[in-house]
């Protein structure tokens, strides 16, 4: 059961962010905003970044847990480059250092959506005590 609700959720993120970079470029939504693609390169990997942190603090390696924020950084910033170097063999899609970059930076921020999540968490554990 513990599979399910703290893993299972990140491995169905990175299926369907492999999916959707899968699709041939012809196939994709565009936009007259200019880096809109970026932002949505951003929020996945945010939502990717809290679902990794979400997963490794449910371990049992307190070393794993420890170390979850930066982890599930890294672990953004790795699956982003390697998702990205994938695109070489899709059609009509090439891989985009601004976009890999979007991808780390949405890690990033996910990271500091958990943080922030914490203290608005302790701090109103506080107040109600």
């Amino acid at each position: 059961m513990a599979f399910l609700k703290y893993h299972l959720p990140v491995l169905v993120w990175l299926v369907i962010l492999t999916i959707g970079t899968s699709l041939p470029g012809t196939t994709l939504p565009t936009s007259v905003l200019w880096g809109y693609d970026k932002w949505m390169h951003f929020g996945a990997y945010t939502v990717l970044s809290i679902l990794l942190w979400w997963s490794l603090i449910h371990l049992k390696s307190r070393r794993l847990r420890r170390w979850a924020p930066l982890i599930a950084i890294l672990t953004c910033g790795v699956w982003g480059a390697l998702d990205e170097i994938h695109q070489v063999i899709i059609p009509n899609r090439a891989p985009d250092i601004y976009d890999w970059l979007a991808n780390l930076f949405g890690g990033m921020f996910g990271q500091g959506v958990v943080i922030g999540l914490k203290q608005l968490i302790s701090l109103s554990l506080l107040i109600l005590k």
